[in-house]
């Protein structure tokens, strides 16, 4: 992360992931690509049971730019998906 003062966009992430890791999400996982870069997530999603997607896992990278708040989120899905 950065040195110094953390701008809006950091401590708005670090407050987000925080809650994510105290109030998990049941099939999901949250954690940072790099402990060094808030900007940078990596989530698991576990396929539902009862669920086509049911054993399933899922790896999604979230890239959040600087002034994420006022832009996009970048986000890739790193498996391949296929439906009925």
């Amino acid at each position: 992360m950065a040195h110094g003062q953390p701008t809006s966009a950091v401590r708005a992430l670090q407050l987000e992931l925080k809650k994510i890791n105290d109030e998990p999400v049941e099939g999901f996982q949250v954690r940072l690509a790099n402990d060094d870069n808030i900007f940078e997530w990596q989530v698991a999603i576990f396929g539902p049971p009862g669920t086509l997607y049911e054993g399933g896992y899922f790896k999604v990278t979230f890239a959040y730019f600087r002034g994420f708040s006022c832009t996009r989120l970048l986000c890739s899905l790193q498996a391949e998906v296929r439906c009925c």
